[in-house]
């Protein structure tokens, strides 16, 4: 498991790094406890809606199995009038729930906070971000 200092520093980063970014958290995708969270202007309370979200997830990765499905989920993204909420996996057990103004696109903004500061704080990237930066430079070559 991520120490709490290093989940933590990601939600924070993503909060103040990412575009629009309106809160964050570090969700455990079992419980839907929110290990981590930093709302920045957002009227809905980012606990409540990550434990939510933790059902939602579980739900999705439930209904890609029963069609046959092998891959691991990356990324849900729901959208609003006012809001987009992201749910990225960082690992099997964890996801980053983020809410950001409706005008922004992050997904790549979010994806790369969320493999720098792991890097960082643990002297490695999780295993989905490294995947995913080999097929971009496999794709780009």
């Amino acid at each position: 498991m991520l120490p709490q200092t290093t989940l933590d520093n990601i939600a924070h980063h993503i909060t103040t790094d990412v575009d629009g970014c309106l809160g964050a958290s570090i969700v455990d995708r079992d419980t839907g406890f929110a290990f981590s969270a930093t709302p920045a202007g957002t009227n809905i309370d980012i606990n409540v809606a990550a434990a939510f979200y933790a059902q939602a997830v579980n739900a999705k990765e439930k209904t890609l199995r029963a069609l046959g499905g092998t891959r691991d989920l990356d990324d849900m993204v729901v959208t609003f009038e006012d809001e987009m909420h992201i749910i990225t996996a960082i690992d099997a057990n964890k996801f980053v729930f983020a809410v950001f103004h409706p005008d922004v696109d992050p997904i790549a903004q979010l994806h790369a906070t969320i493999a720098y500061h792991s890097a960082t704080s643990l002297g490695t990237i999780p295993n989905i971000f490294r995947a995913r930066r080999a097929a971009a430079e496999h794709f780009a070559a």
